[in-house]
């Protein structure tokens, strides 16, 4: 028995229960009637970058246990070349979700042209038993594979994702619309249709004028450090936050206490070097307030570093390098001379800096979305903390990026409006100049 439950997929699939071949391989009626229809379409073997993502390829036992006979799986994987009347098949994206260290749900986007059209059709299943249900893994399958399609529809000319599902399977057609799918007209009785197209986006949505923002930066510049206060931890932000359940956030909770009294003891000695090595190249502080991560956003810090990494809370406690985190403004003018005065004043007195990423020119690589100079520096007491070097433009930008992003994290939110809210994302980094001989700082 197949240890996986194909719940819904493309018309013709060899994914489980096959609608167009008898048990002994022959076509029934309904198959020699798809071969046909099969006949107009001109399939492409190519596929756009690597096959798997996520994970891993499926393996020969993946595949038997999904029901491929051995036989098949000799003649190559199934799910890239596809035997019998669908032969011609191309996997352009494949996404797996592992648990426990076993594929339990996946994503095949399979590419035809059609009448000129190039489109994908969804191809996808779950892991049977009651050990995988109700853990999302089908609908978390389905956002990787729509997030990929609006990123990337444009650059390989695809125009839609189809999904075919069983008039009766409530819930494929109910993760098909969840998933911002829409349904249309279907060519086959018992058979529900829904296509998933790329939506058209405004250009900006921010509320915030980019020339107020800026001001704004300029004016909130300072090197006068005030006194902090620690804030209430609020555990069910960090649930928001970190998309983990309460148990697991008030452990977070628990580890984020502990990073932040290690960081609040070795602040202020910090704070002191930072703001004389500022000060003296000639640039200016900006937040000096929130030189310390609050224990809330640490906590959801962990949560969410921890799933992203596959690694426990507290090895992800372990992790955090910007419990303690300054930012340096300069104008473009001056950003690279004022940068290569702060590094120079801090490793005179014992600093380390472990880590610089010059954002800036990795933005010109089509490598990031936002424009930054970022550091990890090491005390002399041998405590990490992070040092960003922004223009008051490249400050601006991120501002106004802040509550784009924290909307963009949360759980719950729909493909349309993460599209939209990348687009504005996108749409602020490019109207951040780049400083005068920014190539000079080196990423390392």
């Amino acid at each position: 028995m197949s240890t996986y439950l194909i719940h819904h997929g493309i018309k013709g699939m060899h994914w489980g229960v096959r609608r167009y071949q008898n048990p002994n391989g022959s076509l029934t009626e309904a198959g020699k009637k798809h071969a046909l229809e099969q006949r107009r379409i001109q399939a492409t073997s190519k596929t756009n970058g690597k096959v798997t993502d996520i994970v891993k390829s499926m393996t020969a036992d993946d595949l038997y246990n999904l029901g491929y006979s051995e036989e098949e799986i000799a003649r190559g994987d199934p799910a890239v070349q596809l035997a019998g009347p669908d032969a011609g098949k191309s996997v352009a994206k494949r996404f797996i979700v592992e648990y426990g260290d076993k594929p339990v749900s996946f994503l095949d986007l399979e590419e035809f042209v059609i009448d000129g059209e190039k489109i994908l059709n969804a191809v996808i299943g779950t892991r049977s038993g009651e050990e995988y249900r109700g853990k999302g893994f089908a609908s978390q399958v389905v956002k990787e594979g729509t997030e990929w399609f609006d990123r990337n529809a444009e650059r390989y000319g695809y125009t839609e994702i189809n999904w075919g599902a069983r008039s009766t399977n409530e819930a494929s057609k109910k993760l098909a619309e969840k998933s911002g799918f829409e349904r249309r007209e279907s060519y086959e009785e018992g058979w529900d249709d829904y296509a998933y197209r790329k939506k058209k986006l405004p250009k900006d949505l921010t509320a915030k004028s980019f020339g107020g923002a800026v001001s704004s930066v300029t004016s909130k510049l300072s090197n006068h450090p005030h006194p902090i206060a620690k804030q209430p931890l609020n555990v069910d932000e960090v649930m928001s936050r970190g998309n983990v359940s309460k148990k697991e956030a008030v452990e977070c909770s628990r580890l984020a206490d502990k990073v932040y009294a290690r960081a609040s003891k070795n602040e202020p000695e910090i704070t002191k070097d930072i703001v004389g090595s500022v000060s003296q190249s000639g640039a200016r502080m900006y937040g000096l307030q929130y030189r310390l991560k609050q224990p809330t956003s640490i906590a959801g810090k962990i949560a969410s570093d921890s799933k992203e990494d596959g690694v426990s809370f507290v090895e992800s406690s372990r992790g955090i390098k910007d419990s303690v985190r300054y930012t340096a403004v300069s104008n473009n003018e001056d950003f690279v001379k004022n940068y290569k005065s702060i590094k120079s004043n801090l490793e005179s007195k014992g600093y380390e800096e472990t880590r610089c990423k010059n954002f800036f020119v990795k933005y010109q690589n089509g490598e990031v979305q936002h424009k930054a100079v970022q550091c990890t520096y090491k005390s002399p007491k041998g405590f990490i903390f992070e040092v960003q070097f922004q223009t008051p433009e490249s400050q601006a930008a991120k501002d106004l990026k802040v509550p784009l992003y924290e909307e963009r994290r949360r759980r719950g939110i729909t493909n349309e409006r993460a599209a939209e809210l990348e687009t504005q994302m996108r749409n602020l980094a490019e109207q951040v100049p780049y400083p005068n001989d920014i190539s000079e700082i080196k990423s390392h």
